[in-house]
C-alpha cells in the first residue's frame, strides 16, 4: 500500500479544512457554540459493562447550564439519561462493592448534597446536609462511609455553629469583604473566613465528623489537581493533602498526613520535602502509597515526581 509522505500530511489537513470551510453555508455562530451540549467526567461501572458520564446542556435564556448524569453500554448502544432532576446532577461514582449502588452531587435541594441510588438510578436518598455544601467525595473501599470536603468556619465547633454564621452573612445587609492575609479570594469567589476540612460520614447518612479541624485547608487549594485524599484499604484511616505553613500564600509545602476515620490527632508522614506532597494513592495491599511530589518550594512549575 502506497504511504502518503508524512511533511504531506499536514497540507493535506490544511487543505481539506478549509474546503470543509469553503463548503459551509454559514459561519459558526454563538448559537451554535451553546448548543453543543458539554460532556465529562466518565465512569465506567466494577463490572466494565457501562460507562455514566455527565451532560451539561446550556440555556440561553437562563444563562446558565443544566447538568444531569446520563449512561451508555461499553459494549455499544443508545445513551440514555440516567439520573436528572430540575437542578444539577453530577459527579457519579460507583459503590465499590460492584454496581449495587451510586453515588453523586445534586443541587435539587440547594446546596451540592451527596445522594446514593440504586444501580439503575432509582430510589436517591440525601446522605449529607452540609450548610456549603459537599466539594469532592469518595467512597470507602467497604462501601460504608464517604470521605467528602466542605467549606467551614475554623472557629466553629459543629456544623450547626457554620449553619448560623452562613445564615448570618447571608442576611447580612453589610456585603463588604476584610481581608488581613492573603488567599483571601480564589478566582471569583471570596473565602469569608472560611476553610475547606475533610469529613467522613456513613453511607447511611448520620452526623459527619470533622477529621481535620484547625485553621487549615484540607484539601489545599488546586487548579484541577486529582483528589487528595483517599481511604486505606481497610478503611480505616485516610491519607489526605494539607499545607500548615504559617505564610501559605508563598509556600507550596503540601505534606501528606494520616488520620483515623474515627478522628484523633493527624500524622505527618512526608515533613522532609519542602516542596509539594499531593493526590496520595494506596497500594491494594496496604503497604505503600503512592503519591506526586514537587522538589521546590513555593515554584508551583517545578516538575512532579
Amino acid at each position: 500500500m502506497r504511504r502518503v509522505p508524512v511533511l504531506l500530511l499536514p497540507l493535506a489537513l490544511l487543505v481539506f479544512a478549509f474546503t470543509a470551510l469553503a463548503q459551509a453555508k454559514r459561519p459558526l455562530a454563538f448559537d451554535d457554540l451553546i448548543s453543543v451540549k458539554r460532556v465529562a467526567d466518565a465512569q465506567i461501572s466494577p463490572d466494565g459493562s457501562r460507562i455514566a458520564y455527565v451532560v451539561n446542556a446550556i440555556s440561553k435564556d437562563a444563562n446558565r447550564g443544566k447538568r444531569s448524569i446520563w449512561i451508555v453500554p461499553t459494549a455499544g448502544g443508545a445513551a440514555q439519561e440516567f439520573i436528572t432532576s430540575n437542578k444539577n446532577d453530577d459527579t457519579l461514582r460507583w459503590s465499590p462493592d460492584g454496581s449495587r449502588r451510586v453515588a453523586f452531587l445534586s443541587t435539587r435541594d440547594g446546596a451540592p448534597q451527596i445522594f446514593v441510588a440504586n444501580a439503575d438510578g432509582a430510589n436517591p436518598r440525601k446522605v449529607t446536609d452540609v450548610p456549603e455544601g459537599v466539594g469532592e467525595f469518595i467512597w470507602s473501599p467497604d462501601g460504608k462511609m464517604f470521605a467528602f470536603s466542605t467549606d467551614v468556619y475554623p472557629e466553629c465547633k459543629d456544623l450547626k455553629c457554620v449553619a448560623e454564621k452562613s445564615a448570618a452573612a447571608e442576611n447580612s445587609k453589610v456585603k463588604a469583604v476584610i481581608a488581613d492575609h492573603l488567599l483571601f479570594r480564589h478566582w471569583t469567589e471570596f473565602k469569608r473566613g472560611k476553610r475547606s476540612h475533610l469529613f467522613v460520614i456513613s453511607s447511611e447518612g448520620g452526623e459527619p465528623k470533622d477529621l481535620t479541624p484547625g485553621d487549615y485547608d484540607v484539601p489545599p487549594f488546586s487548579l484541577g489537581d486529582p483528589t487528595a485524599f483517599a481511604f486505606s484499604p481497610d478503611a480505616r484511616e485516610i491519607c489526605f493533602t494539607r499545607n500548615t505553613d504559617k505564610n501559605e500564600a508563598l509556600s507550596t509545602n503540601n505534606d501528606l498526613f494520616l488520620v483515623s476515620v474515627n478522628g484523633g490527632e493527624a500524622k505527618r508522614i512526608t515533613g522532609e520535602n519542602k516542596g509539594s506532597d499531593s493526590t496520595p494513592r494506596y497500594s491494594p495491599d496496604g503497604k505503600y502509597i503512592a503519591y506526586r511530589s514537587q522538589v521546590r518550594n513555593g515554584y508551583e512549575s517545578d516538575r512532579f515526581r
